[in-house]
């Protein structure tokens, strides 16, 4: 009798779903639908990739974007074919929001009316379950001198949040608009 290594039960799939779209000569952008189970639902991550990409390389800085859902309010495909015509080479993983006004805050630390309560899931989705996706399918190497973490008003708050758990794939920070408490 033969024993199989592979003798374990199969999870179900974490990318529900991948689109694929050639957006311009420069750009690619893949659309995943992504299954978590602590925040309770599918979450849609878009990376943007300059054209032609070669995973596993290293000279690609990667910029972690909170607010996804606004990268045409953002322009954020004429910004990046800009920049990819001048042969600047990074990657941009944008995750839409869910559960904004929940899931964006700071992990374990809900304010005082117990929004962000889901913060900590929300992190832990990205640090645990998103970053080493990418690192396994795309070759993206989240490295403190080549990565940035981003996001807009809570989207700024929950990035510098995450920055804090996540030294030691990145030590930037971009916070645009951020809101840091209150009304």
């Amino acid at each position: 009798m033969s024993v199989s290594p592979f003798n374990f039960r199969l999870k179900k799939p974490f990318v529900k779903q991948k689109l694929v779209k050639q957006v311009n000569p420069n750009l690619a952008l893949h659309s995943l639908l992504v299954r978590s189970g602590r925040l309770k639902r599918k979450v849609k991550v878009d990376v943007y990739l300059p054209f032609p990409f070669r995973p596993y390389s290293r000279n690609y800085q990667c910029i972690l974007l909170n607010d996804g859902q606004d990268a045409e309010q953002l322009k954020l495909v004429d910004t990046l074919t800009d920049f990819y015509q001048k042969g600047e080479k990074f990657v941009v993983v944008a995750v839409h929001a869910g559960d904004r006004i929940n899931e964006y805050g700071t992990s374990g630390q809900p304010d005082y009316k117990n929004r962000g309560w889901k913060a900590k899931s929300y992190s832990d989705f990205v640090i645990h379950k998103l970053l080493p996706y990418l690192r396994m399918h795309y070759g993206l190497f989240m490295e403190s001198d080549t990565s940035y973490v981003a996001g807009f008003s809570l989207g700024g708050l929950s990035a510098m949040d995450m920055l804090g758990r996540i030294r030691m794939y990145s030590q930037r920070l971009v916070c645009f608009r951020a809101h840091f408490g209150g009304e």
